[in-house]
């Protein structure tokens, strides 16, 4: 018998399971600048310098990186005044590329595989596995929200701050909002006050969580780019790690643990929907897209807004946004990805047409998509929120 060759997704998560072996190749990947789309990119700025974000992560210059010029790129990115970054997929997309060749996690043992190396490499081979510590609430740090009955305050492992949000009339089913950077426009502004408590009034119990060194969570860290560079590949459990906790409180006492967050929190969603299937549901809104696909629009448009932990960890090089989103939706679960058309930040426009239907056909469980054409900017629109509202419901 001829052995079979390795499929493409075989060999690079198997390169990922050098990464386990050896996590601090995948950071030096990620500094070197040449370790393929999404790190080194122009995204960070490279030779062309950087400036903060609203993200709280940079934006990046005009030199530098894979599409960007200066030392390590080619030729400089230059504004292309005859593109539509919102109703144009960018050229880069185009044939001869062929986006099914981004899915490499695509049949249930690698999912299990990759889920395995993830938290190998993020979190030392397991997931935490403790409860947060009750604590008193800060009844400032809810300001603007009515619809709870009652407030508990937990923090965990991480330093991180979390609530715990009991409805007036309990449906015995719980969501986490993770908020991620924290909006810009006050504590629980960019839809994301309305979504909690349009979920209260719903029923549901609600957890309400902030990414580390961002609102009520400042103090350890100054910034995600200080944790990546301080933990490597281990700053995903610092990330993720304060969601796993909230899960093991919530898990077994409600029918069912969902997710769904905005910007950061959609990024954090993606993430631990992909390493705790405990997160039956997630709904990640305005997080992410594919990094070949934000580099696309960065050769089009020159700058993009972006954050640290959307590019620098070195797993990027194994496994891609498609994957995350695959390790999400296994066997028995579902996950719906709302991005906006006209966002003003990120991840806007509609190149996602052309890995929605191979994202959703490659899905063990059950993937889709929603675009949100509805306004302009960042946040959780009420076209969201009834799309929220459809898939909690199924």
């Amino acid at each position: 018998m001829v052995p079979r060759a390795p499929s493409p997704g075989v060999l690079r998560v198997l390169e990922y399971a050098l990464f386990a072996l050896i996590p601090s190749l995948a950071l030096a990947a990620c500094d070197s600048g040449s370790a393929g789309p999404g790190a080194g990119t122009s995204m960070t700025g490279g030779a062309g310098g950087e400036h903060t974000t609203p993200f709280g992560g940079a934006q990046g210059g005009d030199g530098g990186g894979e599409d960007g010029g200066g030392e390590d790129g080619g030729a400089p990115c230059t504004v292309n005044g005859d593109f539509d970054r919102f109703t144009e997929i960018p050229p880069a997309l185009l044939p001869p590329f062929d986006p099914a060749t981004e899915i490499r996690v695509h049949d249930p043992e690698l999912e299990a595989f990759a889920r395995h190396l993830l938290i190998d490499v993020g979190f030392g081979g397991q997931l935490p596995s403790g409860l947060p510590l009750s604590i008193p609430p800060v009844l400032e740090d809810l300001e603007g929200l009515t619809e709870y009955a009652s407030a508990e305050a937990w923090q965990s492992s991480y330093d991180t701050r979390m609530y715990l949000l009991h409805p007036l009339v309990p449906n015995d089913r719980a969501v986490i909002v993770h908020q991620g950077h924290v909006n810009y426009d006050g504590r629980f502004g960019a839809g994301i006050g309305a979504l909690i408590d349009h979920l209260l009034d719903q029923g549901f119990t609600v957890a309400v969580l902030q990414m580390p060194a961002r609102g009520w969570n400042t103090g350890k860290w100054d910034s995600h780019a200080e944790i990546i560079e301080t933990l490597g590949e281990k700053a995903l459990s610092e990330l993720v790690g304060p969601v796993i906790e909230m899960v093991n409180l919530l898990h077994g006492e409600y029918v069912d643990v969902s997710m769904t967050g905005h910007s950061g929190g959609g990024w954090t969603t993606v993430l631990a929907a992909a390493v705790d299937p405990r997160i039956t549901r997630s709904v990640p809104v305005s997080g992410s897209l594919p990094l070949r696909f934000q580099d696309a629009y960065i050769h089009e448009v020159c700058t993009y807004m972006t954050a640290d932990e959307q590019e620098d960890f070195g797993f990027y090089e194994a496994l891609t946004y498609e994957d995350l989103y695959l390790l999400g939706a296994t066997a028995g679960r579902r996950q719906l990805q709302i991005n906006s058309q006209n966002d003003n930040c990120c991840f806007y426009g509609v190149s996602s047409d052309l890995y929605i239907p191979l994202v959703t056909q490659a899905a063990s469980g059950s993937w889709s998509f929603h675009l949100d054409s509805t306004h302009w900017g960042h946040k959780v629109s009420a076209d969201a929120m009834v799309a929220i509202d459809a898939f909690l419901a199924e």
